[in-house]
């Protein structure tokens, strides 16, 4: 949970200036390609841990090259040193798997405390980048990053290979991944593009309070997931007022809500989860720059829309499961042809499309 929080600080750090900063290096079209380009790097790195005995060992390694990833960014003055740093830093997901699998069953608490330096940070930010400017954000983020390492010294990561009972009725069912970061990676690249830099802090900090609370009520409620969908897609207000962007803050929420109803069993499993993640994330990151091109209004209200539509999907679909069983009865000597019975599974959905 400290590695996690120390994460969040750094991430609540820089997330808010990432889109601002690259936008002094290349051209606005061409952000999002940075964010593909890191994403598709960070898919090899997902699987990783698959392929090492000294899981805990590269788990530290891979944070703190992912800080200097951070740290070189800083001192960046074009597009491909810019690539690079963006590189180094996606090492991070070579932890993603192993953090999942230590939080298993906890995930939604232990994400809603590590959101609780977003509340203040923005502020400090805000200070830091009006004395040193905003290259110094990168930096200080970049050394925690690497700090996030030291509390998984002493932690014994077990589960490698263990297993639950497979009714587990949240044991493969992976959608609610998809249906999470799907909407957040459209969003997300061109967020706050054209946002004046002194709101940044003000509008962050609003939308992370919002997500924090939803991510510790919402996980208790069983339409909790379907209910913070509804309020991110609000996002699309983004492109009405400046205001509109503090709903991204419900992201958070979003993604743990997500990670919370797949049942992590062992290593594998852990790194499936983080693989359908990161494809997501590439998908909603190449739909949203292809948006932009369009029009710079666009990713925030596709988003919304998918949200929604989202949302619906998991109110109106009981369970997201189509299960079919042949019955065959018997009638006296003769056996009449088996018939095929559905249960409601998926049908309602099908009704509502």
């Amino acid at each position: 949970m400290i590695s996690w929080t120390l994460w969040g600080l750094a991430y609540y750090l820089y997330s808010p200036y990432l889109t601002v900063f690259l936008k002094t290096i290349i051209k606005e079209d061409f952000i999002g390609f940075l964010y593909i380009i890191s994403t598709l790097v960070g898919l090899v790195y997902s699987v990783v841990p698959l392929f090492t005995k000294r899981v805990k060992e590269i788990t530290i390694v891979s944070l703190i090259i992912s800080g200097i990833g951070l740290i070189l960014l800083s001192i960046s003055n074009n597009a491909l040193t810019a690539i690079l740093s963006l590189i180094l830093y996606s090492m991070y997901w070579v932890s993603v798997p192993i953090f999942y699998l230590l939080m298993n069953d906890e995930v939604a608490k232990i994400w809603a405390i590590s959101m609780l330096p977003a509340i203040i940070i923005p502020f400090f930010d805000d200070s830091v980048i009006l004395t040193l400017g905003i290259r110094s954000i990168f930096l200080i983020a970049g050394v925690i990053m690497a700090l996030t390492a030291l509390p998984l010294i002493n932690v014994d990561i077990r589960g490698m290979g263990g297993s639950y009972d497979d009714d587990d009725e949240r044991s493969n069912n992976l959608s609610f991944i998809i249906l999470t970061i799907l909407p957040l990676s459209v969003s997300l690249p061109y967020l706050y593009v054209d946002m004046p830099l002194k709101l940044i802090p003000i509008v962050y900090v609003i939308g992370e309070s919002i997500g924090i609370l939803m991510a510790l009520f919402l996980s208790k409620i069983r339409n909790g997931l379907s209910l913070a969908l509804l309020g991110f897609s609000l996002i699309s207000l983004n492109t009405v007022i400046p205001y509109g962007a503090m709903f991204y803050g419900i992201s958070e929420a979003l993604t743990a809500l997500g990670v919370d109803k797949v049942r992590i069993k062992n290593l594998k499993d852990s790194v499936k989860v983080t693989i359908l993640e990161v494809l997501t994330w590439l998908i909603g990151y190449a739909i949203a720059t292809v948006l932009f091109i369009i029009s710079p209004i666009l990713p925030s209200i596709y988003a919304s829309l998918l949200a929604i539509l989202f949302a619906l999907l998991l109110l109106f679909t009981i369970p997201a499961i189509l299960r079919i069983n042949f019955i065959c009865i018997r009638k006296g000597e003769n056996i009449i042809t088996p018939r095929l019975r559905v249960t409601e599974g998926i049908f309602p959905y099908f009704k509502f499309a």
